[in-house]
């Protein structure tokens, strides 16, 4: 079975608490944050194992691992773990897919770590999807959504 078709057959096992049901790697382009967040937290781990070679598999793993750590107020103990795990992470990225398929998402990740440290785990502050939902709540007709926004925002501020 390919990876696609072990997402698509993932579905049944999602829980309604999930937004999304998985779609397949065509349509990744479109993938909204949950469903990468789904993938990397949950579904993945799964569906990627035996599909991939050993190392990349471990790359991924890794990832997995340190971006667990720093989603869980649990592990405040091993920021510092995860933050090798990063390192590691990067180090073997760069081995196995090439330099040039680095971006600043992946060298973004060396910080993140200190990010938790002072801001506390990442669903602390990396919910921009829900924060954009937030935002469209406060449009109440189709034009000029910003001053829309603005003006919401002013009345919530000062009441």
């Amino acid at each position: 079975m390919f990876i696609s078709e072990l997402l698509i057959s993932q579905s049944p096992n999602i829980p309604l608490e999930f937004n999304r049901k998985p779609r397949t790697l065509t349509e990744a382009k479109r993938w909204k944050a949950t469903e990468f967040r789904q993938f990397l937290f949950y579904t993945g781990s799964v569906v990627l194992k035996n599909k991939l070679n050993t190392n990349r598999y471990l790359n991924f793993l890794t990832l997995h691992v340190a971006s667990t750590i720093l989603s869980n107020s649990k592990h405040s103990d091993y920021i510092d773990y995860a933050s090798s795990l990063f390192k590691y992470f990067i180090d073997t990225f760069i081995t196995l897919y090439g330099s040039e398929n680095v971006s600043n998402n992946i060298h973004n990740l060396l910080q993140i770590s200190q990010d938790v440290k002072n801001l506390g785990p990442l669903n602390n502050f990396s919910a921009f999807e829900n924060y954009l939902q937030s935002l469209l709540k406060l449009i109440r007709k189709g034009g000029k959504p910003l001053s829309q926004i603005i003006r919401r925002k002013s009345e919530q501020d000062h009441f």
